[in-house]
């Protein structure tokens, strides 16, 4: 997705900074975002990654994570992160405006880089934006086409939002 996005967006500019940041080690002590998150010093990020949808014969439905063909599943905690409400209302109201599909995460569950991000520096407001994978973590993962597509087009149009309401964004994202 973010391959997809650098090279649609080449030649354009923005009235802010844009970085794209490929990390590792994120399960083993987030060295990767430690060294980038410290050296971009973001006002606001967003976390791609993927996350898990459990949606397997015998698994009920409240313990389902999200569904596949309903876009990104947009987190509001883990276990690494509790999500400022502005960034996480910001992110479900930009793709509703854009008629983007997008979803609550349901379930609390694992962790990603946001968990060192948010409390870097002096506070960095973060989101979670996790495409719905099955099989996550094995050789053979599984997405929609659909969601990988409505995970581009959320993140092109945050990228296309007015800076003001952004810095905004990012300001309640400290609190």
């Amino acid at each position: 997705v973010m391959c997809d996005i650098i090279r649609e967006t080449e030649g354009k500019t923005f009235d802010f900074d844009v970085y794209f940041a490929f990390t590792t080690r994120e399960e083993i002590g987030f060295s990767g975002i430690l060294t980038t998150t410290e050296r971009i010093a973001p006002d606001i990020s967003l976390v791609l990654e993927s996350t898990a949808v459990a949606d397997l014969a015998d698994v009920p439905s409240h313990s389902r994570v999200a569904y596949t063909g309903e876009g990104p599943a947009i987190s509001f905690m883990d276990r690494g992160t509790v999500y400022h409400k502005s960034v996480y209302d910001f992110l479900l109201r930009t793709a509703k405006e854009n008629r983007i599909k997008a979803q609550p995460k349901r379930f609390v569950s694992g962790g990603n880089d946001a968990a060192y991000i948010h409390s870097a520096l002096d506070g960095t407001a973060t989101a979670a934006i996790s495409i719905p994978t099955r099989y996550l973590h094995s050789a053979s993962c599984v997405i929609a086409e659909e969601d990988y597509f409505s995970t581009k087009d959320l993140i092109l149009a945050i990228m296309k939002s007015d800076p003001k309401e952004l810095s905004e964004v990012a300001k309640g994202g400290k609190k």
